[in-house]
């Protein structure tokens, strides 16, 4: 979504904020899947497969097409940035989804058990 707004492409950078809803939305599916499955390989298999799928209809519907138009637009002279703070953010953001995640399954864990 930045990415597009940097690019000046604010239709696209609409498009792009509902794929991230929609990946925030995947991220809560993932943790239901795991809770409704009493198999813990079904469920991992389930969250990897669905995860897989997801990447690929994302990369496929608008990833590609982004680094496409950076590559016609600006060719090798795409003036890049540092991958720092984005990595960082990713990091924190990966630590806030596990302690989500622990803490459904232990609330569900007690809910289940009483």
């Amino acid at each position: 979504m930045l990415n597009w707004r940097a690019l000046g492409e604010p239709e696209k950078a609409a498009s792009a904020k509902n794929w991230f809803i929609a990946s925030l939305v995947m991220l809560v599916v993932y943790v239901l899947v795991t809770l409704s499955l009493a198999d813990t390989k079904a469920a991992d298999g389930a969250t990897r497969g669905l995860g897989l799928a997801y990447l690929f209809v994302w990369y496929f519907a608008v990833a590609r097409g982004q680094a496409n138009y950076v590559k016609d637009r600006f060719g090798k002279a795409y003036p890049r940035k540092g991958w720092g703070k984005p990595l960082l953010i990713a990091l924190l953001a990966m630590i806030g989804y596990v302690v989500f995640a622990g803490a459904v399954g232990v609330v569900f864990g007690i809910v289940r058990n009483a």
